[in-house]
């Protein structure tokens, strides 16, 4: 189903977000898809895992000379982010999110 077609039979704000690989995708594929879900119509952009390597994300993505983080981080990289340790250690589980020290 499209976003419009689900848009119309849904009446609260649309949130639409990028598939599970997408800290993986160069960073401007990932900010062209996002433009194009709101093109599309939706109302917000789920960050997801984007959000946890740039959580000042909302603020720099209007700069288009702005590329953000990408993993692998370090644990310490996750850490200066504001994660506390055992949420840092659990991110090991997503593969390629944390490289190996």
């Amino acid at each position: 189903m499209s976003l419009v077609r689900f848009r119309d039979q849904a009446p609260s704000p649309l949130c639409a977000g990028q598939g599970p690989a997408e800290h993986q995708q160069a960073p401007r594929a990932a900010r062209a898809e996002a433009e194009d879900l709101l093109a599309r119509g939706a109302d917000a952009i789920a960050l997801g895992r984007s959000a946890i390597v740039n959580p000042d994300w909302p603020l720099r993505v209007a700069d288009d000379a702005w590329e953000p983080k990408r993993p692998p981080v370090t644990i310490g990289e996750l850490r200066e982010r504001g994660l506390g340790p055992a949420f840092a250690e659990y991110m090991r589980n997503w593969e390629g999110f944390v490289s190996v020290d």
